[in-house]
């Protein structure tokens, strides 16, 4: 079973590693595969080969499910249910949506948002009401940028077949009937809101939300960074640890109630059976996601063989799990947390094996502590590898958390919401009451946690290691895991140097590397020397996270120079939260930013053997808007870069009467490739070898103008475009040579 379940997950592995899927006919051979892994000598060979066509199964219908490229960007008139609880913002509501009509085939889950109009923000939402929704929708794609989030895998795996906004102004948009009371989502609904109606919670209520049914969109920055620093936001997310405790929870109230309930059944099959129904219970109250799926099946497992009585071995129940989760949701492996959830598991089953038990008290360090620590060192390769950062305070700030929220908050949470989903003004007043004490709980832990991350150690990665580093790290983390007897254990550090090591490789003298980052509609150009930073607007509000993610992707700390072109919101929209997350020393705008330093031609510095000049405008009372804005050229190793903002035809023929040199090997086009920009006369000024155009796949302002395109290709100019080829990256080095390279994955579910 354990050998069959890992040559299956390999399989699946195989599968999600392709660039693009073979035909749906080869998973006829799936029957094959089945009787070689159960009736062959070839056991692991048809394990493998079934995970891999079960994968190919699902991939395959997936992908069917997509959205129509002859839909994309229309609008449709659909009906169907809301599948979400709505995660509210202050200028937007986004939610789930099953389709029941209105496309051509029969879709999965669409992601949907709903925008604040003049007249006033989008009607109040219930999960499992039935609407009328007229739509824009896209097929599943997002932005490619190194160190980026992948939201094209993300809605890959979770299984949605398309994204959109609804046309809130149309007519036809109404509510066709409410939802089921006792549809499950409705439910979680109805508890979900009436947790946030309990006074004097205050940021401890978003916490609450979180433990009892799943939902954190409510959860503040500040909050998120307090966890990422201990190393305890997985207390928020409902999964394997809470669904644990929740069975154990109930099998400590069945068996103690066992003999008054059934005195003729054994204490330990009431006990079993009490856990199962808590555990199905806080499952479906977390919507049923992936880590409570997997922690479910584990629980069910463990608890089944105990009313069989029979006793199962830990690696048999991973197994299980491990089978269950795989079968269910193939594209699970491409979640982070599919990896995070079974590698803890599976660290805790053979770093504790071997070793002592621990006193007779629950309490005692050892069961606390030393599970901590094991996991901590498991995990560690992959944490760096996917968040680039390893709290080391983690350890201690888990063995205090865990137990107390097992012990004291959960369930107190879990008692209270069950009394607030009973009827009755006294079942209210009772589950408002024991939903209050657990906040207070919950107050004291935030309290030693905020201590933690202020004063806590922690390991920040300098750039993301490759999957070789994170795979030589998790055979060091093996080593130094392994049983107490093993000789030479220690050495397995040596197996974790190169992670702790790893440097980015960084431009020599008179070198630059400029990155120009796909942020949809906007602009943002990252532009290093071997020691320096300047970043070149920095894109709409989202943008600023992208440009913040790329720098901490290269290792860099803080950023010497900002210049924004100018006060157009999708070229400094982002700075506000770039400058939250890095020092920035300088910043160089006429418009936009207040206290900046302005941006005038004529100013000029050298870092590094490369020349930064600014070359319009001339003055910022004079030249506003688009013409306004501020033209930056590099100039390294005989080569040139020119980064234009949003300059128009009159901007462009003031650079041609300015005389001087306008000679360009490297381009961001003027205004994102628009009709009013790109004149012949200032295209061959320029020269231009390499023409990099920022836009948005499918923006509904048709650029890059063809026209435009048209006069690029006419000079020989090489395209480079954000919304086909994702981030565009440009390497000068001291020879002169241009390097060009495109950000662009390739997987098979990845838009082309």
């Amino acid at each position: 079973m354990r050998s069959g379940t890992i040559a299956f997950l390999l399989g699946v592995c195989a599968l999600h590693g392709l660039e693009a899927l073979p035909g749906p006919w080869t998973a006829a051979l799936l029957p094959a595969a089945l009787y070689a892994a159960v009736a062959s000598r070839f056991a692991a060979a048809g394990w493998c080969a079934a995970g891999l066509l079960w994968a190919l199964l699902n991939a395959h219908a997936t992908l069917a499910a997509r959205l129509p490229s002859a839909l994309d960007g229309q609008d449709l008139v659909l009906t169907g249910r809301i599948a979400s609880i709505p995660s509210l913002s202050p200028r937007r509501t986004r939610f789930d949506f099953t389709v029941d009509s209105g496309l051509p085939q029969r879709a999965g889950r669409l992601r949907l948002s709903w925008y604040e109009n003049p007249r006033g923000g989008p009607p109040k939402l219930a999960t499992g009401e039935t609407w009328r929704l007229v739509v824009r929708l896209r097929a599943p794609r997002g932005l490619r940028n190194p160190g980026g989030f992948d939201y094209e895998t993300w809605l890959f795996a979770h299984g949605y077949s398309g994204r959109g906004y609804v046309r809130d102004r149309d007519p036809r948009n109404g509510r066709l009937a409410p939802a089921n009371p006792s549809d499950p989502d409705r439910i979680r609904f109805s508890l979900s809101r009436r947790l946030r109606e309990i006074p004097g919670l205050g940021p401890a209520g978003a916490l609450v939300e979180a433990l009892v049914v799943g939902v954190r969109d409510r959860i503040s920055e500040h909050q998120r960074e307090i966890l990422r620093r201990t190393g305890t936001a997985h207390l928020l997310a409902i999964s394997g640890l809470h669904i644990g405790l929740a069975a154990g929870i109930g099998f400590a109230a069945g068996r103690l109630a066992g003999p008054w309930l059934a005195p003729g059944v054994a204490p330990v099959r009431i006990g079993a059976l009490a856990g199962m129904a808590i555990a199905g219970g806080y499952a479906a109250l977390a919507g049923f996601s992936l880590p409570t799926r997997r922690a479910l099946v584990m629980a069910v497992a463990v608890l089944g063989a105990l009313t069989i009585r029979r006793r199962l071995a830990g690696s048999t129940v991973f197994g299980l799990g491990l089978m269950a989760v795989l079968v269910l949701e193939p594209s699970a492996v491409l979640v982070p947390g599919f990896w995070l959830s079974f590698c803890a598991v599976a660290a805790l089953l053979y770093g504790m094996g071997g070793r002592p038990r621990a006193g007779g008290s629950i309490l005692h360090w050892r069961r606390w502590a030393l599970p901590q620590l094991v996991v901590t060192v498991g995990l560690a390769p992959l944490i760096v590898r996917w968040f680039e950062e390893q709290p080391l305070a983690g350890p201690f700030a888990n063995a205090v958390a865990i137990p107390f929220v097992g012990v004291v908050v959960l369930p107190a949470l879990l008692a209270g919401s069950l009394c607030l989903s009973l009827p009755g003004r006294l079942a209210d007043l009772a589950g408002e009451t024991v939903v209050a004490a657990a906040a207070r709980g919950l107050d004291l832990l935030w309290g030693f946690l905020e201590l933690l991350a202020s004063h806590g150690p922690r390991y920040v990665l300098s750039v993301e290691p490759s999957l070789a580093t994170a795979a030589l790290a998790m055979a060091g983390a093996a080593i130094l895991l392994a049983p107490p007897g093993l000789p030479g254990r220690w050495a397995g550090v040596l197996w974790l140097a190169p992670l702790l090591w790893w440097t980015p490789t960084v431009p020599g003298p008179g070198e630059v590397r400029a990155a120009f980052l796909d942020v949809g509609h906007g602009l943002a150009v990252v532009v290093e020397t071997r020691d320096r930073v300047l970043v070149y607007d920095t894109g709409a509000g989202h943008a600023g996270d992208i440009v913040g993610s790329y720098l901490a992707w290269r290792g860099r700390k803080d950023i010497d120079a900002v210049v924004v072109s100018h006060a157009d919101s999708d070229h400094r929209g982002g700075y506000p939260a770039l400058a939250r997350r890095f020092p920035v020393r300088r910043v160089l705008a006429n418009e936009g930013v207040p206290g900046a330093d302005s941006c005038i031609a004529g100013h000029s510095w050298e870092w590094n053997e490369v020349r930064f000049e600014i070359l319009h405008p001339p003055s910022s009372s004079v030249w506003r808007g688009n013409d306004g804005s501020c033209v930056l050229r590099i100039s390294a190793s005989g080569r040139t870069v020119l980064l234009t903002g949003d300059i128009e035809t009159r901007a462009e023929r003031r650079l041609l009467r300015r005389g001087g040199d306008l000679q360009a090997d490297l381009l961001s086009v003027p205004h994102h490739g628009s009709r009013t920009s790109s004149t012949p006369a200032f295209l061959d000024a320029t020269g231009v070898r390499h023409a990099v155009f920022s836009v948005r796949h499918g923006n509904s302002w048709n650029l890059p103008d063809p026209a435009v395109l048209d006069r690029y290709r006419a000079r020989s100019a090489l395209i480079h475009r954000t919304d086909e080829h994702g981030a565009v990256l440009a390497f000068i080095r001291s020879s002169g040579a241009i390097e060009i390279r495109h950000w662009r994955p390739g997987r098979f579910w990845h838009a082309r």
